[in-house]
């Protein structure tokens, strides 16, 4: 209320009060560069090309770009050509704004705006990466309801809008991340690349953070994996927090048998860089004691692995003529070992030159070295019992076992010189065991005195690729009857003469 003077009739002014009615005037929403500037800021990581619209942005006349009312008139019109880029991310942005003062309009336009979406690429890809973030409870998205609540499915119909699509159905159900994990598994992908291979955002979207939960379980299982999908799931691995990375290893080294983790030794090998005891920068303590010892044995199954196929490949090497009895023996020393696979920590392969152009590329161990040349022809192996070193010796007059307590000094020379020769080796001394007649029954023994024994689950004990022989771990192998007691100890007191 205000005071108003007014002349009377007799020219003296009196005070008189009016009451005026308060007027509203409507926003005005225009484009100012500033406003533009800080949408564009906050588009960095968005699928619209940034860098070419800054590029662009010298050639715009601000002072000509439209405000909200004469874009929606154009949207009205039909007439998307006439919209600039800069212009389509201000009306998306804003239209939440104008939808306040247009409600009987908000929902014609927003249908309008997904209509000719279909036909503008950065417009589509910029609801789209919206949508996403909608759907995934981001606060960051920039869509009004107006234009989420009026997107349509069948308005896109390419390839890649139909995967789309799918990702942004699947945002919406209760069982998002799973459903992303097996999607990601299909393609090959992890979760995060394939929203990146589809412009979609990569952070702040939950679900797609939850995915990485679900993918150790997915891969168990499969069954019979693939190379590619150990690669998709060492990828994912990569990719995952430091605490879904150690739950998923655990439920990975628990369930995975020996007969899988044979076949792919990049997946033993990617845990056990990290996660092996003897690694000083690991999380070997971040694991359950269950899967502490799944871990000893994938290394130990892959190990032997190693031996097995150096086998194969030494008796099958066309420049090598076995006799009957050495090829024999070497053999069944392959299968002797298989029943200690559970106990090896590492293999290191030894071999002469004449073998190892044949033998590099087949083998999964890096632990591979060339032999210095000293004239004796083997290939060599050296097992890691923990507290024992033993090597074996393939072929030749020396063709036999030793073992050596690992001190600092004698794992140094056999686990990291590069320089070695099988007469170095012969020449550091060692408890040494022989292959001849009936020597697993006394290997055995040898073996559980230095407390290297059979692996835990063994009831029968492979003697050779034929034979096999009940074991009790309290008492080890049946006794050898005294007739072949006889003959054993008859060969091996030739065997000891002719080392003198």
């Amino acid at each position: 209320m205000l005071p108003i003077y007014i002349d009377d009739s007799n020219g003296v002014a009196k005070a008189m009060n009016f009451t005026f009615t308060k007027i509203s005037l409507p926003i005005l929403i225009t484009p100012k560069p500033f406003e533009l500037l800080k949408i564009l800021e906050q588009l960095k990581d968005s699928p619209i090309n940034y860098n070419l619209l800054l590029q662009n942005i010298p050639d715009i006349d601000f002072s000509r770009l439209r405000n909200m009312d004469e874009i929606m008139g154009a949207i009205d019109d039909d007439l998307a050509d006439s919209i600039h880029l800069l212009e389509w991310l201000y009306c998306v942005s804003y239209k939440g704004v104008w939808d306040t003062f247009h409600p009987s309009r908000s929902w014609s336009t927003s249908r309008k705006i997904w209509s000719m979406a279909n036909h503008i690429k950065p417009l589509k890809h910029f609801l789209f990466w919206n949508l996403v973030l909608t759907y995934s409870g981001n606060e960051n998205s920039k869509l009004t309801d107006s234009l989420v609540n009026s997107f349509q499915a069948s308005t896109f119909k390419d390839l890649e809008d139909v995967r789309i699509i799918n990702i942004i159905n699947i945002l919406t159900c209760e069982s998002s991340s799973i459903n992303i994990a097996k999607i990601s598994q299909k393609y090959s992908l992890t979760p995060q690349d394939l929203f990146s291979s589809l412009k979609l955002p990569i952070y702040g979207i939950e679900p797609l953070t939850s995915a990485y939960n679900n993918i150790a379980n997915l891969f168990i299982n499969t069954n019979n994996p693939s190379s590619s999908q150990v690669q998709w799931l060492l990828d994912c691995l990569d990719q995952m927090s430091v605490k879904q990375e150690i739950e998923a290893v655990n439920k990975l080294l628990i369930a995975i048998g020996s007969e899988i983790v044979i076949h792919h030794p990049a997946l033993v090998m990617w845990i056990t860089t990290k996660y092996s005891q003897s690694n000083d920068n690991n999380y070997w303590f971040e694991l359950s004691t269950d899967a502490r010892e799944a871990l000893r044995k994938w290394q130990g199954v892959v190990n032997y692995s190693d031996f097995q196929r150096m086998v194969d490949i030494v008796l099958g090497h066309s420049e090598i003529r076995f006799q009957d009895h050495e090829r024999r023996r070497l053999q069944n020393r392959q299968v002797f070992w298989s029943n200690y696979t559970d106990r090896f920590e590492q293999i290191r392969i030894l071999l002469p030159k004449s073998s190892f152009a044949n033998v590099q590329n087949s083998l999964n161990t890096k632990d591979i070295c060339i032999l210095e040349d000293d004239g004796v022809e083997t290939e060599i192996c050296i097992f890691d019992f923990k507290d024992w070193l033993l090597v074996e010796f393939f072929r030749g007059e020396g063709s036999e076992t030793r073992i050596f307590p690992k001190t600092i000094e004698i794992e140094k020379k056999l686990l990291q010189d590069k320089h070695l020769s099988a007469s170095q080796i012969h020449n550091l001394g060692g408890e040494i065991h022989d292959h001849l007649k009936y020597w697993q029954h006394d290997c055995v023994k040898w073996l559980r005195k230095m407390d290297i024994c059979p692996n835990e689950d063994i009831t029968m004990f492979k003697i050779t690729p034929y034979k096999k022989l009940v074991y009790n771990h309290d008492s080890g192998l049946p006794e050898l009857s005294q007739d072949q007691k006889w003959e054993r100890r008859e060969k091996l007191t030739r065997w000891e003469r002719s080392r003198h």
